[in-house]
């Protein structure tokens, strides 16, 4: 089930008692098909401009480095890490130039 919320909806009932009454009166929304790719938004198309306009900077890039102690359960952080990719499609996001010519982003 899918409301048509905001993310001041969300603030402004902080609680779950709050935020229970607010979506049971809520307006649900209609979901849409799935498509082969989705237009950019401004700040996406901005970012692959200049990624392309500068092909070998790493501006967009932050690259860290973590030292994991011998406790660390390997498997589970990688199970984690999947498991936070697959519920945020955007990550597996690439972009692409279609055959229009046209800028998209394709979700994998």
């Amino acid at each position: 089930m899918l409301w048509n919320t905001k993310i001041s909806d969300i603030k402004e009932n902080e609680t779950v008692e709050k935020l229970e009454k607010f979506l049971s009166g809520a307006e649900e929304i209609q979901t849409h098909e799935l498509q082969l790719d989705y237009p950019l938004t401004q700040t996406q198309n901005g970012i692959f401009v200049e990624s392309v306009a500068n092909p070998n900077s790493t501006i967009y890039n932050i690259p860290n480095l973590y030292r994991l102690g011998k406790s660390v359960d390997v498997v589970r952080l990688q199970q984690a890490f999947k498991a936070a990719i697959d519920a945020h499609p955007y990550l597996k996001t690439t972009l692409l130039i279609n055959d229009n010519e046209d800028i998209r982003a394709r979700r994998h």
